[in-house]
């Protein structure tokens, strides 16, 4: 978005509160499916085929935990495919813009870290079949979140919005998600 006053660029794309201080990242939030369809389906799309290499998280090394409302990043080799949601229904997909092998802004203390939960080690090395865009079957008045589900030879990832942040989901959840 522009400023009319000054011409300046004063969208939430570019506010530092939304690019965590990670260098070269710059989220661009959508709402919906259709949305996300529309902008990113096709190259979702063209991810068929490849080979999951690292599915990388921030990591919080004082509590040896995963910080969810941080970016994930699913690395096909030649293609980073850069998910992360927001409030109920934003959600921001980037590709190639995250250098995981950088260190994250020491203002927060967190490193990336490869696949750092025993469900994403199975995954790494394995072929994807297809990426989808997925919705809620319901939802709250307004509210439009979308999932983004991957489907590898042998096993699944779903990255959805989790309450304001990022969730995973291993399995498929059928009665919950669907893709219209």
């Amino acid at each position: 978005m522009t400023d009319a006053s000054s011409g300046a660029d004063s969208g939430r794309q570019d506010d530092h509160v939304f690019d965590f201080g990670i260098a070269g990242y710059r989220p661009h939030w959508l709402q919906g499916r259709d949305a996300v369809v529309a902008q990113h389906g096709q190259r979702l799309d063209q991810l068929a085929g490849r080979t999951l290499r690292h599915v990388w998280l921030a990591w919080d090394p004082d509590g040896d935990r995963w910080v969810p409302d941080w970016p994930v990043l699913l690395d096909f080799g030649p293609e980073q495919v850069e998910i992360n949601h927001y409030k109920t229904d934003d959600v921001s997909i980037t590709f190639n813009s995250i250098d995981p092998g950088r260190p994250i802004s020491s203002d927060f203390g967190f490193a990336w870290r490869p696949d750092a939960l025993p469900e994403l080690q199975t995954l790494t090395r394995q072929q994807l079949r297809h990426a989808r865009v997925l919705e809620p079957v319901t939802t709250g008045f307004g509210d439009q979140p979308v999932a983004l589900a991957f489907t590898f030879d042998a096993g699944y990832l779903a990255v959805y919005n989790h309450r304001d942040d990022n969730g995973l989901l291993f399995e498929p959840a059928d009665q919950e998600w669907r893709e219209r």
